[in-house]
């Protein structure tokens, strides 16, 4: 795709954003928003590699870009060899509903609560990473930063609710005590990291169970093909998510869930 071969350029929309995508390059890519280089990433040639920014409404009246720029092009005279291969793919914006009336300390109790009650039901982490996406939006008003990144990676240690209650209990008292600048950006870095494994740990769990789907329906046990499948989708009340919408993929392909079964489950299940 030459049309690309220097960047890719996206138009965002003026709130709160979740922005997901997927990018492999042979060499170090340059991640731009609102003309400020945001990060550089490193080139990734092993397989498609994950990332998320999180990105505040900055209220600028600006149409706002974010942009993948190739530093490889255009190239210095007399500069030889094979141009650099990158892309991006599967680029989603998620606008966030901010609440003005709920404060960073007024989501972090919320967060607290919440954390003890993540796998209770099947789109309990799916709504925690949501408020704690939210919460970090509004720990980086404090700081005035506009974006904050972060890597989706398997390498991430699976999040532990206990744990994650007795972080989020640190940061509510580190605040009452301490309010620097310093201190918000340290219990930002904290939020991130574990906004980062809870997201890994759904990828991971969406990515085993669709292996599993496709497994099951090779050995023609569609039914139970369905009953992943639809379970990936009750993790996720949006279905707008891209979680969501692989699972629907799948079960609307016939070779994976025959049409019988999808229109009437209960009668193939065994009694």
């Amino acid at each position: 795709d030459r049309a690309h071969i220097d960047r890719a350029q996206f138009s965002l929309p003026a709130s709160d954003l979740v922005i997901e995508y997927e990018y492999r390059a042979d060499a170090p890519l340059k991640v731009m928003l609102d003309q400020s280089l945001l990060e550089e990433l490193p080139a990734e040639t092993s397989g498609w590699s994950r990332r998320v920014i999180l990105s505040r409404d900055i209220a600028s009246g600006v149409e706002r870009r974010l942009v993948f720029d190739n530093p490889d092009f255009p190239r210095a005279p007399g500069k030889g060899g094979p141009l650099k291969q990158w892309g991006v793919r599967d680029a989603r914006v998620t606008p966030m509903t901010r609440d003005h009336t709920s404060s960073f300390d007024a989501l972090l109790n919320t967060a607290i609560v919440t954390s003890e009650k993540i796998r209770v039901t099947p789109d309990g982490m799916y709504n925690f990473l949501r408020l704690l996406q939210r919460l970090t939006l509004e720990g980086m008003r404090e700081l005035n930063l506009d974006s904050l990144p972060y890597e989706i990676s398997p390498a991430l240690e699976p999040p532990d609710p206990v744990d994650i209650r007795l972080q989020l209990d640190s940061i509510r008292n580190e605040r009452a005590r301490n309010l620097s600048s310093s201190s918000i950006s340290s219990h930002m870095n904290l939020l991130t990291k574990i906004v980062a494994s809870l997201d890994s740990e759904l990828w991971r769990k969406v990515s085993i169970s669709l292996l599993r789907a496709e497994r099951e329906a090779s050995v023609k046990q569609y039914i139970e093909a369905y009953d992943i499948l639809t379970g990936i989708q009750e993790m996720f009340p949006e279905r707008e998510e891209r979680r969501w919408v692989l699972a629907e993929a799948l079960l609307s392909n016939k070779k994976i869930v025959p049409t019988r079964v999808r229109k009437n489950p209960n009668k193939f299940r065994k009694k």
